[in-house]
């Protein structure tokens, strides 16, 4: 061991209480009753705002901001621009498997999250065309990114990602199906993709109600 080592041991050992003694204060700081009724007046503001807006977090936004005051921010934003739920949603679905495993090539599958308010899903399924069916009804977008992930994390040799390209404030008003073909994440994102284009004005045209 050279002098330079032996120094940055000797360092290490003289700061370590110091450091513990910032993160205890720190850990201590925030049990503290302001700071208890801060955190507690965020959360209502943050349930206030949900509900106005009938909204919810995001997790799978390919944009989305972290749990916290940005996202407190990001709400208070919404509602100054009077925000409206979308009637539909792009999403990709990327999978990996076997040897692939650690990585995506960039191709994916495409759903469409379709607000069951806005379009007849009903006149959909008589088409033959159909969507994801459980039981004979429209998956809700809820129901079926539960079930892949359920699917995902339950294998060794398979994984995957979901990512919407437009938040979705509550997965279990939407409906979900594919869009046909294979199709790249960066045409998808684009908005360069002709033949999704193409599929969503085309159900549009036909389901709209």
């Amino acid at each position: 061991m050279d002098k330079e080592d032996f120094l940055w041991i000797i360092g290490l050992i003289l700061c370590s209480p110091f450091i513990a003694l910032y993160y205890i204060v720190k850990w201590l700081y925030q049990l503290t009753p302001w700071q208890i009724w801060k955190w507690i007046k965020r959360n209502r503001e943050i349930h206030r705002l949900e509900e106005a807006l009938n909204f919810r977090f995001d997790p799978y936004y390919y944009k989305s901001p972290k749990r916290g005051t940005s996202y407190l921010d990001d709400l208070r934003e919404k509602q100054r621009n009077n925000y409206k739920t979308p009637d539909m949603i792009v999403a990709t679905l990327e999978e990996a498997a076997g040897e692939t495993l650690s990585f995506f090539d960039g191709s994916c599958s495409v759903l469409l999250l379709v607000h069951k308010d806005s379009y007849d899903m009903a006149d959909y399924v008589k088409t033959g065309v159909q969507p994801l069916l459980f039981r004979g009804k429209p998956w809700t977008a809820k129901a079926y990114f539960d079930f892949i992930q359920g699917i995902w994390r339950s294998s060794w040799d398979l994984t995957g990602q979901l990512s919407t390209l437009q938040e979705c404030g509550n997965y279990e008003d939407y409906y979900v199906t594919f869009v046909p073909g294979e199709h790249q994440v960066s045409e998808v994102e684009a908005g360069t993709d002709e033949q999704l284009n193409e599929f969503i004005e085309d159900f549009k045209r036909k389901y709209k109600k």
